[in-house]
């Protein structure tokens, strides 16, 4: 990821008063292509539920 990137989402992160990682699970949240919880663990052969 390119650096002025990465700085990007850390301070949108920062201005909202959050973790970069609960930023990238709102963007993935907006995302109307992104898998759902049950579409990876099925993907991936699992079967417990995923937690944030």
């Amino acid at each position: 990821m390119p650096e002025v990137l990465k700085k990007r989402f850390d301070l949108a992160a920062k201005r909202r008063g959050i973790s970069l990682s609960l930023y990238m699970e709102w963007l993935i949240d907006l995302d109307p292509e992104a898998p759902t919880p049950a579409e990876v663990l099925a993907e991936e052969g699992g079967d417990r539920l995923l937690t944030a």
